[in-house]
This record gives structure tokens, C-alpha cells and sequence, in this order.
């Protein structure tokens, strides 16, 4: 009972009971539930509640209405006993009220513990509207935006944990419904209605939470595609900048080559005939073909095929 309930089990209440025809009429011989709590463990700030639940036995002897009560209890120092202690201080008129009674021991728990739902959702609510807030006043400027995951994930927890609370306030209706019934045979109490309603508010008011948080997982959830749809276009924009450059260079690596196509030939001709392999011969007043010319064309072509083949050969 030290641990949480399991997550599969919240909600149930495992209630069973038994009757007694020994007296003249049908009487309460046992009953035993789980009653499953909230419970602020004042640990932690980011986890202040945890889930509990006690087991409660109760046995009456019909013939001599003897009572025995068995509880186990999370902790050893826990509600149960303070609770026990308050009632041992209480006037003989409110201990006999329990003799007579034992119902009103069952309305006590029942009265104790899930009143800390209510405190409990209000911290939720309190955690829904900071997030709410947030989600309606958050800039989607990719430039400047705060939005991210992180905002969704809380949110979706919150979800989760209210779905726990949920469960727990059906758990305490299930046995505020059988407890009631078995209370047939004795005087009516109308803590168990009164109770009944409040649950039932405290079920609203999980549905109301819930609600919010749908709306700004939705308002969260489109601005994160609004913030990457506006990112995608910023980026396409800066694409379609840099292709723009690219372009440009391009234009200009084309006029660079015009440009070298005049000129080569100009300077492959000044430099063909500034080589002493057409010197000029005054006596014939005309340009002859010096007797090594053989060696130029050899070199021009072996560099020539050595740069072709180097060219083919990285492709």
C-alpha cells in the first residue's frame, strides 16, 4: 500500500461486502474497498501530489454490534492516525453517534480524503490557465518566436494526470454509491447524496480543464505550422537569393570567357611570333621558319595530350 496505485487499477474500488441474518433482520457482517486519494507530498515544487489509496476493512458483529477496523495505510504517520486521534478527542454524545453508527466512520473517510481533489484541481487549473495564457499572447515570428514542443509536452502531461484524476473520483463515487446502498438497513444520512454531487462537480470541473487544454494543444499545434510554414518560405526566399547570386556569377564567368576568346587568339599570335621559331630575315625581308621549329610543335602537342588525358582520366 507504500506505492501508487497501478495506472491499470485507478478508478476501481475492489468493494466487497457480506451480510448477516443472525439478528432479526439482514445486518452488515463486513465490507472492504480501496479508497484511492490525492495527497500533496510536499517533496518536490515541480511534483507536489501523489496517488495513494488505503485499504479499509471493516467487520460488525450483528449479535453484540462489536466493530473492528483494519486499515493499511500508505505511511505510518499518515491521515488515518491523526484522524483517529482528533476523533478519540471528540465528546461521548459524537463517540457514540460512530458506536451506533458505523456508517458515520464510512462518511468520515469518505469525507476526508477526496476533499483534497479539490484542492488538487485547482492546481492543475492554475498550471492549464499559465499555459493558456501563453499559448494566446506567444509571437509565431520565426525570427523572434519562443514557441516549441516543450509547450505541447506539458500540456499533454497535464492531460495525462488529469485522466488519473478522473479515475480516482470514480473510484470514490463506486463506493459513496455501495456504501449507500448497504446504508438501508440503518438511518439515513445525506452525506453520501451531498457527496455524490460533489464528486460529480469535481468530474465537471476535470472535463472543463480538459477542455482548455484541448484548445491550446490546437492554438500551440497551428502555430507551430504556421511558424514552419513562415520558416520554410524565409528559407526558400534566402534559396532563391543565393540561386539569384549564382546566376550573376555565372553571367559573369560567361563575359570572362567571351572576353578570352577574343583576346586568345591575339595573344597566342603575339606570342607565336615573338618566339625565335619565325624570326624575321632582313636580307629576304620576310619571316622564315627557324630550323628547331620541330621542337615547339613537339612540346605543344605532348602538353596538349598530357592535359587531355589527365582531364579524361579525373572524369
Amino acid at each position: 500500500m507504500g506505492e501508487a496505485p497501478v495506472v491499470a487499477e485507478r478508478g476501481g474500488s475492489n468493494f466487497a461486502s457480506s451480510y448477516s441474518q443472525k439478528a432479526k433482520t439482514s445486518s452488515l457482517q463486513y465490507c472492504t474497498y480501496e479508497l484511492q486519494y490525492i495527497e500533496e507530498n510536499r517533496r518536490s515544487k515541480e511534483n507536489p501530489w501523489s496517488v495513494r489509496h488505503i485499504g479499509v476493512y471493516h467487520h460488525r458483529d450483528p449479535v453484540s454490534n462489536f466493530d473492528l477496523w483494519v486499515f493499511l495505510c500508505p505511511n505510518a504517520d499518515g491521515s488515518v492516525q491523526r484522524m483517529l486521534g482528533a476523533l478519540q478527542q471528540q465528546s461521548q454524545d459524537t463517540l457514540r453517534k460512530f458506536c451506533d453508527d458505523p456508517f458515520h466512520f464510512h462518511m468520515l473517510l469518505n469525507c476526508h480524503y477526496p476533499g483534497n481533489m479539490r484542492c488538487y484541481l485547482k492546481a492543475l487549473g492554475d498550471q492549464v490557465e499559465d499555459q493558456e495564457d501563453e499559448a494566446f499572447t506567444l509571437d509565431i515570428a520565426p525570427s523572434t518566436s519562443t514557441l516549441n514542443f516543450e509547450a505541447i509536452r506539458c500540456l499533454r502531461h497535464l492531460d495525462n494526470t488529469l485522466l488519473s484524476a478522473r479515475a480516482i473520483c470514480n473510484n470514490n463515487l463506486s463506493i459513496c454509491h455501495s456504501l449507500k446502498t448497504l446504508q438501508s438497513t440503518h438511518d439515513k444520512i445525506p452525506f453520501y447524496d451531498q457527496q455524490n454531487e460533489k464528486l460529480r462537480g469535481y468530474l465537471q470541473g476535470i472535463t472543463v480543464i480538459r477542455g482548455k487544454i484541448s484548445n491550446s494543444i490546437a492554438l500551440l499545434s497551428h502555430g507551430l505550422d504556421l511558424k514552419n510554414a513562415l520558416t520554410a518560405a524565409a528559407l526558400n526566399e534566402h534559396l532563391l537569393h543565393l540561386t539569384g547570386n549564382t546566376v550573376d556569377d555565372s553571367m559573369t564567368v560567361k563575359i570572362i570567357t567571351v572576353v578570352g576568346l577574343i583576346y586568345l587568339p591575339a595573344n597566342f599570335v603575339a606570342t607565336l611570333y615573338g618566339m625565335n621559331v619565325l624570326p624575321f630575315d632582313p636580307e629576304k625581308h620576310r619571316v622564315t621558319v627557324a630550323k628547331g621549329f620541330w621542337m615547339f610543335v613537339v612540346t605543344w602537342l605532348s602538353l596538349t595530350a598530357g592535359t587531355v588525358e589527365t582531364a579524361l582520366a579525373k572524369e
